[in-house]
């Protein structure tokens, strides 16, 4: 799933010409916790956080921001998936990303709270259904017969989700689009396909 979908479009935003004071002043007017630097041209130069005031205020009040901030390392382009994005965050411990289009320039940003959203979304934790919990071998192979019993059924996949329990083993998540626990459960019983626990949800 790509960032874009859930990227924040409202942004903070200065130039290299503005000046350390117009980012301290900034920061309590609007009450934002990240500023992107934008070269003349638009294109992103760096990242200002919260975090940072107290450095700020080191410097002069007129000094300019392009004389401070280093080129930014840590961003994210606009088709990232929002799953590479939970890596990203874990290395460098920031909790909001500059998303770009492929020229470089922003066009929003990514945070914790996008992250939650799009996980809902991509769980569809939001959307009326029954989930079904499955522990399989952890081998080729073991989800096709939960797929094909599914298909057969005429129940519609909401999301799908696996991971490693032990060595051997993996935990599928399941959302199904029927909000019936009875139904689904007679058609794994009907079909031999054992499960750890069937909840309906929203």
């Amino acid at each position: 799933m790509y960032v874009k979908l859930w990227t924040k479009k409202i942004f903070e935003r200065l130039s290299v010409e503005n000046t350390i004071d117009d980012a301290i002043k900034l920061f309590f007017e609007k009450e934002t916790d990240i500023i992107l630097l934008t070269r003349k041209n638009g294109t992103l130069l760096s990242a200002i956080r919260k975090e940072d005031i107290a450095i700020l205020r080191e410097y002069d009040s007129d000094d300019l921001l392009i004389d401070v901030f280093e080129p930014i390392e840590d961003f994210l382009y606009e088709d990232d998936l929002v799953e590479d994005v939970l890596l990203t965050m874990l290395e460098t411990n920031y909790k909001i990303l500059p998303v770009v289009d492929y020229d470089m320039k922003p066009i929003g940003i990514f945070g914790v709270n996008e992250l939650l959203k799009a996980m809902v979304n991509i769980t569809a934790l939001d959307e009326p259904g029954t989930k079904v919990i499955i522990t399989l071998q952890d081998k080729p192979g073991e989800v096709k017969k939960i797929v094909e019993t599914i298909s057969n059924n005429n129940l519609n996949i909401l999301s799908m989700t696996t991971c490693k329990i032990t060595k051997n083993k993996r935990m599928l998540s399941i959302k199904l689009s029927l909000k019936d626990v009875n139904t689904i459960s007679s058609i794994l019983d009907n079909n031999n396909i054992e499960y750890d626990g069937i909840y309906e949800e929203a």
